[in-house]
């Protein structure tokens, strides 16, 4: 459980975005960025970090 985010009502923008309960909708989004960074590292960092946050900003839903 997350107890303090930067992002205006987390929770309500989760289950809107992914259309799930919060538990699934916060696994989905951490999932989807661990895995994007997982990537990165294992192919050694080839792209730039804002390259990475670019991808992690087009695929998360919020």
């Amino acid at each position: 459980m997350i107890t303090h985010s930067d992002i205006p009502d987390l929770q309500k923008q989760l289950e809107t975005a992914y259309q799930v309960p919060y538990s699934f909708a916060l696994g989905i989004y951490i999932s989807t960025i661990e895995s994007i960074i997982l990537n990165w590292i294992d192919h050694d960092f080839t792209e730039e970090p804002e390259e990475i946050a670019r991808y992690i900003t087009s695929v998360v839903r919020i």
